[in-house]
């Protein structure tokens, strides 16, 4: 792991933290340990919030080698009663992946209206359910440090040299930069495979670790745990279980994210947010997160 002191998006001194602590399944996926403590630092120059200390790029392949295989799904029940192999399967499933890629059909669309997008990457894609129809007849490739074999028609590059000499036109990064430990690596590594006039669509929950849907959802589990885990929950009973690091280790807002893109130097198209998963509560709809996105373009 890496400690920093400073934020790792806008390079600001950070001055403000929460006590926060490591997920048992994080522990015991990654290093083969307990659950222990850690920081959740507040940048309070573009608003960014970060687990610290950080995952390298080793820890990061330990954690999403062979994601969400029956392996994985049976670690992570075993000290997540909740996280079933019916609730693993769902997290790709047909009716909510078609969600997701209607969303970002209307929100790319405007963009890429009279543009010939002939080449696609999804840049930590996992099996490229999202770009599988997206555009007719553009060619499609996935890159993600998982591995997992890709779907049928969508091109499999096992590293990030086989990404690089190709001609994107679109290069697709959702829902990745929340779980890495350098999410501006990250962006320069996209960077560096992209070609003068790609456009680059980056998207990433808008998320509040101190939100009330948060707490409660942290006090459920917990609850869920002292039933049927007791070592486990006795373990998290302490006031740090709030700030509990899982697999998001990042919490971006529009600042932060914008700050992202311009220190690339890339010209931003359009940005925006939009909500995911509503539900009914009697009379009322409640949104489960927000998205907040940014269209790009290097130059």
């Amino acid at each position: 792991m890496q400690s920093v002191s400073n934020c790792v998006i806008c390079h600001a001194p950070i001055s403000k933290s929460s006590a926060g602590v490591i997920a048992p399944f994080l522990a015991r996926r990654v290093w083969n340990a307990s659950s222990f403590p850690v920081k959740l630092m507040h940048c309070e120059g573009c608003g960014f919030k970060f687990f610290n200390p950080r995952l390298d790029g080793d820890e990061e392949k330990r954690l999403y080698a062979d994601y969400r295989s029956e392996e994985y799904q049976k670690l992570r029940q075993s000290y997540e009663p909740w996280y079933s192999k019916s609730f693993n399967e769902g997290l790709s499933a047909a009716t909510g992946m078609k969600v997701r890629k209607d969303t970002l059909r209307r929100v790319l669309s405007p963009h890429l209206a009279g543009l010939q997008i002939r080449t696609i990457l999804d840049f930590g894609g996992n099996r490229g359910e999202l770009i599988e129809d997206l555009i007719p007849n553009a060619e499609r490739y996935v890159f993600d440090i998982s591995n997992l074999e890709t779907l049928p028609g969508i091109g499999h590059l096992r590293g990030k040299e086989d990404c690089k000499g190709r001609p994107w036109d679109l290069v697709i990064c959702s829902n990745v930069l929340e779980h890495v430990g350098d999410p501006q690596r990250t962006m320069e590594e996209i960077s560096e495979i992209s070609n003068m006039g790609t456009l680059i669509f980056i998207e990433v929950p808008q998320e509040s670790p101190a939100g009330l849907k948060n707490i409660a959802k942290r006090l459920t589990q917990l609850a869920i745990l002292m039933v049927t885990r007791p070592s486990i929950g006795l373990r998290l009973f302490r006031p740090a279980l709030i700030y509990l690091m899982h697999e998001h280790v990042n919490f971006f807002c529009p600042k932060a994210l914008r700050h992202l893109v311009n220190a690339l130097h890339w010209e931003i198209v359009a940005d925006g947010q939009y909500d995911i998963s509503s539900y009914k509560f009697g009379i009322y709809r409640v949104t489960s997160g927000t998205m907040t996105w940014c269209l790009a373009r290097k130059p």
